[in-house]
């Protein structure tokens, strides 16, 4: 019974490595998407952007006045 279990457990634990989600990040800069290496990547492999999940819209009071 004992090894029956274990074999279980095994073939379970190797069930869920094949069918693991890999995240897909995207810059919203430039549109370049890839695979992390790490969970919070401090910038877009791409374009070296440290604001690569900010987008790119402007605040309301961020309008420079012409003179």
């Amino acid at each position: 019974m004992t090894n029956q279990t274990v074999e279980t457990t095994e073939m379970e634990v190797e069930m869920t490595k094949r069918h693991t989600h890999l995240p897909v990040l995207t810059c919203k800069r430039c549109g370049h998407k890839w695979i992390p290496r790490i969970p919070s990547p401090a910038v877009c492999p791409n374009c070296h952007s440290p604001y690569w999940n900010k987008s790119l819209t402007a605040k309301r009071g961020d309008k420079r006045r012409r003179r």
